[in-house]
């Protein structure tokens, strides 16, 4: 019998960051679109910093 769920797992985290990297991307062009930047710093087995500037206009 083939063990098929760490190939699934794979496979799922392969989805998983597709997904996360479409909206990533919506998500600067959204700020790009209001004159800001979004930037991002990751590291294995630590997440991920999200920074957010838009400017601000009086």
């Amino acid at each position: 019998m083939v063990d098929v769920f760490p190939q699934l797992a794979v496979e799922m985290e392969k989805v998983k960051q597709a997904i996360l990297d479409r909206e990533t991307k919506k998500d600067e062009d959204d700020t790009e679109n209001h004159g800001g930047t979004l930037n991002v710093e990751s590291s294995s087995n630590k997440g991920a910093k999200f920074i957010i500037r838009l400017p601000i206009k009086h």
